[in-house]
């Protein structure tokens, strides 16, 4: 037993963490400096991942602007694709056609 340290420390205390002028000085100009480096990094993620849903929704139409199914059928209808006159036949088109640019 005579190896093991003293009972003495408190274990609440924190001593590790006792810096000097020049620490303080050399955090102050690394916090300066990298968080405009930090924020830039932050803004270019954000600009890339809306670039990246922006391809990923291509060619798929503005959903606010199609207000109903109709909307929906008449917009499938321009671009040439083949809508059925049986409602429930328009239904599933309808999906399909989504589900086929979605994934």
């Amino acid at each position: 037993y005579d190896k093991l340290p003293s009972s003495n420390v408190n274990p609440f205390v924190n001593d590790s963490w006792k810096i000097n002028e020049i620490d303080r000085v050399r955090i102050a100009i690394n916090s300066v400096t990298l968080f405009p480096a930090r924020a830039l990094g932050c803004l270019v993620t954000f600009m890339f991942g809306g670039l990246i849903a922006q391809i990923a929704v291509k060619g798929l139409p503005f959903y606010a602007d199609l207000k109903s199914f109709e909307d929906l059928y008449q917009y499938m209808s321009e671009r040439g694709e083949n809508v059925p006159t049986n409602a429930e036949e328009k239904k599933k088109a309808a999906y399909v056609y989504v589900a086929e640019r979605v994934n």
